[in-house]
């Protein structure tokens, strides 16, 4: 087993986090025109530095040029050109993206507030303010001269409150406590765009891709300094990546004692809006057979963070696990191969976990509920619950010397 040590979070990286961010921020509010022009400027670099040499190799090797090379090096110098004789296209697209982007996610806060509704969930008056909000957000940016202006103000004041929290972050390493330890700070925290952590999985995975074929053994990146695994039990949050996983996004599941929960839609009969929703359906089964059978048989590539957790924390997630499947009654699906592992379906009643929800009540939800009880608190974001809002949280984590998030272990297909 190969063992490696990942980069800690330091007061001085957080101190030059916090500096750098909240400096942006201030830039944003008060010289937002000459921040403006810098990134225009330093994207036309990168477009003629991406384009010039892929059209020059294009053009000028003597085998035959690769149609994805000489079409990104055309593309890269169009935008260059638009970008420099349009210095303001760049401020109005993101305008456009980001408001775009805003109406998506009140959309899917609708459907999530229709689902509480119909589940009878607590939670509404606080998803009907986030609904108002991003539609509020969603019609400045797209329907109003000023929504350019209002992106700027908006951007400034996140920028320096995200730099505040890495101040926060810099304060509980220098006192030797975790934020995330914490309820309510978790709750208040800034944290990046799940715009942005969405894809993570689908960009980590392509990264690996050309090592996995090598990769014979299990790859451990153990927590460098700080606290040690003092706890008696490991809970694992374990990330599913492939490129028919999930339309690219991962799964995740929970594994303790040798026993994994994995919610999820296995019930195909009752997929609607091309798999968004779905009964909800828990699988319990043995860990390693079915770790085994996911990389051999099914080639996903496996990624599980280790909290160290007490004998008493681990019985809370037990407890947790067993009050989930109270609300569930026994199933039977036709054509699951997890059975030969042993594998038993549990569908449920009633709650919101009776829905399966792709972008709310999904395996990322189901994740952080229990984890939540170990004392590791997973908030999930507002909009999109997505598995690399989680992978990027644990791997946070993991850099973070106080937490409780010890290892991180990069699965081989086979041993």
């Amino acid at each position: 087993m190969n063992e490696h040590s990942l980069k800690a979070l330091t007061p001085i990286s957080l101190l030059l986090r916090f500096l750098t961010f909240v400096g942006l921020g201030f830039w944003v509010l008060i010289s937002p025109e000459s921040l403006l022009r810098f990134l225009n400027i330093t994207c036309v670099i990168a477009l003629l530095i991406n384009g010039v040499p892929s059209l020059f190799v294009s053009v000028f090797q003597k085998k035959e040029p690769h149609p994805h090379s000489f079409l990104s090096a055309v593309v890269s110098l169009l935008a260059a050109v638009l970008l420099s004789l349009f210095p303001k296209l760049l401020p109005g697209s993101v305008t456009i993206a980001v408001g775009v982007w805003s109406l998506l996610v009140g959309i899917i806060q609708i459907g999530y507030l229709l689902q509480l509704f119909v589940t009878k969930e607590h939670g509404k008056l606080r998803y009907i303010l986030l609904t108002a909000f991003s539609l509020c957000s969603a019609a400045l940016l797209l329907f109003t001269p000023s929504g350019t202006s209002y992106l700027k103000a908006y951007a400034g004041i996140y920028l320096i409150l995200y730099g505040l929290w890495q101040l926060v972050d810099m304060i509980g390493i220098l006192i030797n406590r975790n934020v995330e330890d914490s309820r309510v700070l978790s709750h208040l925290r800034i944290r990046l765009p799940v715009l942005l952590t969405a894809l993570l999985p689908s960009l980590w995975l392509r990264g690996l891709e050309k090592k996995q074929e090598m990769l014979t053994h299990d790859t451990v990146i153990h927590k460098r300094g700080g606290r040690k695994p003092t706890g008696t039990e490991e809970l694992k949050v374990i990330f599913h990546l492939g490129k028919n996983v999930a339309f690219g996004f991962g799964h995740v599941d929970v594994s303790l004692r040798g026993q994994t929960i994995s919610y999820g839609c296995y019930d195909e009969n009752s997929n609607r809006l091309f798999g968004l929703l779905s009964d909800g359906v828990f699988m319990l089964v043995p860990t390693e057979p079915y770790l085994d059978y996911c990389r051999q048989a099914e080639g996903k590539l496996l990624v599980g963070f280790s909290l160290s957790i007490s004998h008493t924390e681990g019985d809370n997630v037990k407890a947790a696990m067993e009050r989930i499947l109270k609300k569930c009654a026994p199933w039977q699906p036709v054509g699951r191969r997890e059975y030969d592992l042993g594998a038993a379906f549990y569908k449920v009643q009633s709650g919101g976990f009776s829905v399966y929800n792709a972008l709310r009540t999904n395996c990322c939800a189901m994740a952080e509920l229990i984890a939540s009880e170990s004392g590791l608190c997973l908030l999930p974001p507002n909009g999109f619950v997505t598995p690399g809002s989680y992978f990027h949280f644990l791997e946070d984590e993991l850099r973070d010397p106080e937490s409780k998030v010890v290892k991180q272990t990069i699965y081989a297909k086979s041993h």
